[in-house]
């Protein structure tokens, strides 16, 4: 029988703190090996084929055998030197188990061996300072920008793997800056109103902390001179009505003007632009003169059109380069009548059979119309009534109310009556626009049915005769009552 040995585990692995010298590492962890390796044999305990000795296997393509030491008994992996993980972050070695005993293996020569690989990750500390890339940066931004108008972002490197960076900005002299750094990227904003002619240039001391080390960089900001001063329009709003649907198109709607109080020439040139719902497919502008025309029949109703059109006109100055002045364009739309009220596809009522009407009837449903028309005018305003109902003895069995489209009906109706089981009639909404039009519809009114009506036999007298032979318990004959009702049971 032969008996051999294996590691436990095809790797073992494990982590040791970066900068720490090997008697560093046992005084703060009690002796304790970064890892241990463990290989078992299959040999009866107790012999020398069991006496399981572990060694790190030298190599040239490994030098870790400088680094660290196996202890052979335990198989406990140490230090031997201090690490920078910045150069580098993992050792991957092998480690070689063998016992006391020449190998009964066939073919086998020497002692019985089993190789592991080991990889040791040094774990990274806080060690390195940040730094910057350049000893001095430039931003540029205009006097007119905006609070929190990003102007450089400046980046700083750690060596340290897992460094959080934190920026501060601030003055040489520490006097007032209009200028901020957000704190975790970087970036440089405009925290204040900027003047070109009180101050142009601004000196700024950009700090990084990792939360140990700190690092200052300068930072120059310079401010660009600018337009001052945008366009203003004559009127902050143009608004116009005219009448959907309108087929004589181009039509102009407005010429706009602007003026500009800066008295270079740049900002007398001034360009207009149109911006928002519509431009372009419905909207047009002169660019120079500020003529605006709609170019398209436009459409107030729903589901597709709209009733205002609202967007801005652009006034830019400098030839379309400079500043921009704004005023809102409202075109308004009158209704005209060029919608049919719509009923739903499919309408249904019930009612109970047996009701009396009274003078009013019985409400069974509302047949409800839309009309896509101005809610406020006539034009969506309807009227209903029935164009084709049904009668019975010559009276008309449901009426409509004319304002709202409830249906009533008029008698009583009977189910067992195969005629008023259902009735199918025909409504029609007409709206009060000039022309008027209208729509139509199909209402199905189905009578339920109630338990009105006593079962009865087939026959008065039923008439049998038996033989005297009759069992008793047997069948002698069968009677079955009917009901007129549909649910009767």
């Amino acid at each position: 029988m032969f008996l051999i040995y294996r590691f436990t585990v095809d790797r073992f692995t494990g982590t040791i703190d970066e900068e720490q010298l090997p008697i560093e590492y046992m005084e703060k962890f009690g002796g304790k090996p970064i890892t241990i390796v463990k290989a078992e044999d299959a040999d009866a305990p107790g012999g020398p084929q069991s006496e399981i000795r572990y060694a790190i296997v030298q190599d040239s393509s490994s030098n870790a055998w400088k680094y660290f030491r196996v202890d052979e008994i335990t198989g406990g992996i140490f230090p031997l030197d201090k690490f920078d993980r910045e150069a580098q972050d993992s050792f991957i070695f092998d480690v070689e188990a063998m016992d006391s005993m020449q190998s009964s293996l066939p073919g086998a020569t020497g002692t019985n061996k089993d190789i592991v690989k080991v990889q040791i990750f040094i774990g990274d500390i806080n060690d390195n300072p940040p730094y910057f890339t350049e000893k001095r940066y430039e931003g540029r931004v205009k006097e007119n920008a905006e609070i929190y108008t990003d102007i450089i972002t400046v980046k700083a490197q750690d060596l340290d793997r897992h460094s959080t960076l934190r920026y501060d900005l601030q003055s040489p002299d520490g006097s007032r800056i209009p200028f901020a750094v957000k704190t975790d990227s970087g970036v440089v904003f405009v925290k204040e109103s900027l003047d070109y002619e009180q101050q142009n240039v601004y000196h700024l001391l950009l700090t990084v902390t990792d939360g140990k080390h700190n690092t200052t960089t300068s930072i120059y900001i310079y401010i660009e001179d600018v337009n001052d001063n945008a366009p203003i329009f004559s009127v902050p709003i143009y608004s116009i009505t005219i009448i959907e649907e309108d087929e004589e198109v181009p039509k102009r709607l407005f010429t706009v003007n602007a003026t500009d109080s800066d008295n270079d020439e740049a900002s007398k040139k001034i360009v207009y632009k149109l911006e928002g719902q519509g431009v372009g497919d419905y909207f047009t502008i002169d660019s120079f003169y500020g003529h605006i025309d709609v170019i398209k029949p436009l459409d107030r109703d729903p589901p597709d059109g709209v009733p205002a059109w609202k967007f801005i006109v652009q006034a830019i100055d400098d030839d379309g380069k400079g500043l921009i002045g704004y005023a809102d364009v409202h075109v308004l739309l009158k209704d005209i009548n060029d919608n049919s009220p719509i009923f739903a596809t499919e309408m249904f009522g019930i009612i109970d059979e047996n009701r009396e009407p009274g003078s009013e009837g019985i409400y069974v449903m509302t047949a409800s119309a839309i009309d896509y028309d101005d809610p406020s005018t006539l034009n969506s305003q309807l009227e209903y009534s029935i164009s084709v109902n049904k009668e019975i003895d010559g009276t008309p069995v449901f009426r409509i109310d004319k304002s709202n489209g409830k249906i009533f009906a008029m008698r009583k109706l009977d189910r067992e009556i195969l005629f008023e089981r259902q009735f199918t009639i025909e409504v029609r909404a007409t709206d009060k626009g000039i022309p008027s039009k209208e729509g139509s519809g199909i209402v199905t009114i189905t009578v339920a049915d109630v338990n009105d009506n006593e079962p009865y036999f087939e026959k008065s007298l039923y008439d049998v005769s038996i033989p005297e032979t009759l069992s008793p318990g047997e069948a002698v004959f069968s009677v079955a009552a009917l009901d007129k009702d549909n649910e009767a049971k």
